[in-house]
């Protein structure tokens, strides 16, 4: 016990010899705020033991040296009269002003060596904080006005900015509360999204709109503002067409069921609320359906009907369900698929690969048993569909042209029927060249040719 004992105080001590030396380092080199900030640190507790003396030294010394030079600064910039030089004025008077208030809870501090106090000339910033906050506010506001002048949107955009932190130090100065909003909404890009109907199907105007709620999905960002529809005064930079092809609802079955599954519920929830439907609603995903699948069955054993919806695709095709799905089918529950959004079959099509006979491989695995799988497909004579992130996708066309070789056919489609819908065909080769030029995004279904039979 002993040793173990003996052993922890010697590595205590070498911590803190170790922070005292970089301490010391950081005083030698002028980093003094963060010497300051470690001796601060140090002091807070038992200020006055021994152990604590050198840190009151440093401290000391730091805090002079510190002050010293940002006051030849101040000189200098201020005998200079440079406007640019205005906010750089004030930081420093805010740097002086803060350094002291970190300092004061710990005082007094004592030198038992020299038997005295250690000394902190303090002064009064606030006479000086004021005059230059006041002097930064009047430069920000007039640089803001005139930038607003401008017919640029990056100018715009940089006078937002030159507003917004003139708020920060000077909350309410003048009206800068109604230029920014100006600067927003000149410095946005505005876009206009519009629909058309591709299919027999009457779609409700209400489910339209919310459809297109692109707040909803996120889209909208600092400088970018979606409408579904025209707003009186704003002159539209882009338009998006959204074109419906397929939508596939049934409400009056989702109503009928005691539980609806979800994988995202707060997506799903949107779509309920819409419908009016008011069903009890689980969150089930990848990270809990191994669970939740036991008492599910049971549940459904005593009678119960439950309905698993999916965000965007069929459930259970690199989806949750297929856990679910197996235990009814061995527990003798009935399951009813309605069909859904599948990537892999529109992928396969615009492939232009032979699509008699093929085989859905899904996301390959991430490290163990993916050369295996690698070899037991190069026999494959099926074409062959995988699902693969964007940041993977550039490996696996390598480990594609290593093990079916650069001539074979591929197909990479990304974001099928959205905005950035888009389809490159080539040999594995050719299209790995392609993303290593310009890395994809979204999400991407890669097709495959089989191993010919020639």
């Amino acid at each position: 016990m002993m040793k173990k004992i003996t052993l922890l105080f010697s590595f205590l001590v070498f911590i803190t010899s170790c922070a005292l030396k970089h301490t010391q380092e950081l005083v030698h080199s002028g980093d003094y705020d963060n010497a300051i900030t470690i001796a601060v640190s140090s002091l807070e507790s038992n200020k006055d033991k021994k152990s604590k003396q050198d840190y009151v030294y440093l401290l000391e010394e730091a805090f002079a040296k510190a002050k010293e030079r940002d006051l030849n600064t101040l000189n200098l910039l201020e005998k200079e009269h440079n406007p640019a030089q205005i906010e750089r004025i004030y930081q420093l008077y805010v740097g002086l002003n803060n350094r002291q208030e970190k300092i004061k809870p710990l005082l007094p501090l004592q030198l038992l060596k020299e038997n005295r106090t250690a000394v902190f000339a303090f002064e009064n910033y606030n006479d000086k904080l004021i005059a230059s906050k006041n002097a930064l506010s009047n430069y920000l506001y007039s640089n803001a006005k005139a930038l607003l002048k401008s017919t640029n949107k990056i100018d715009f955009r940089k006078a937002f900015d030159d507003f917004t932190y003139l708020n920060q130090i000077n909350p309410n100065f003048k009206d800068v509360n109604e230029l920014l909003k100006e600067a927003k909404f000149k410095g946005s890009d505005f876009v206009l999204v519009s629909t058309k109907n591709e299919t027999n199907m009457i779609i409700p105007v209400r489910l339209q709109n919310d459809l297109l709620d692109f707040n909803t999905y996120g889209l909208n960002d600092k400088w970018t503002v979606y409408h579904n529809t025209e707003q009186d005064g704003i002159r539209y930079d882009y338009g998006v067409r959204i074109r419906f092809r397929e939508v596939v609802i049934s409400p009056e079955q989702i109503k009928e069921v005691d539980l609806i599954l979800a994988e995202d519920t707060r997506t799903s929830g949107k779509l309920l609320k819409h419908f009016e439907i008011a069903t009890h609603m689980h969150s089930h995903h990848m990270h809990n359906e191994h669970k939740t699948v036991e008492n599910l069955v049971k549940r459904l054993q005593t009678g119960e009907t439950i309905a698993l919806i999916s965000d965007a695709r069929t459930p259970a095709i690199t989806d949750p369900g297929f856990l679910l799905t197996r235990a009814c089918v061995e527990n003798g529950i009935a399951v009813e698929c309605l069909p859904g959004a599948t990537a892999f079959v529109p992928a396969l099509v615009n492939s232009g690969l032979p699509n008699d006979k093929f085989v859905f491989e899904g996301f390959l695995p991430d490290k163990k048993g993916r050369q295996t799988r690698f070899l037991a497909l190069q026999e494959e004579y099926r074409t062959m569909i995988f699902y693969v992130s964007p940041h993977k996708l550039n490996k696996t066309l390598a480990e594609f042209v290593q093990y079916f070789g650069a001539d074979r056919p591929v197909s990479v489609s990304r974001e099928l029927s959205k905005l950035h819908d888009e389809t490159v065909r080539g040999n594995a080769e050719e299209v790995l060249k392609h993303f290593e030029a310009k890395p994809a995004k979204g999400e991407i279904v890669v097709v495959v040719a089989g191993k010919s039979l020639k």
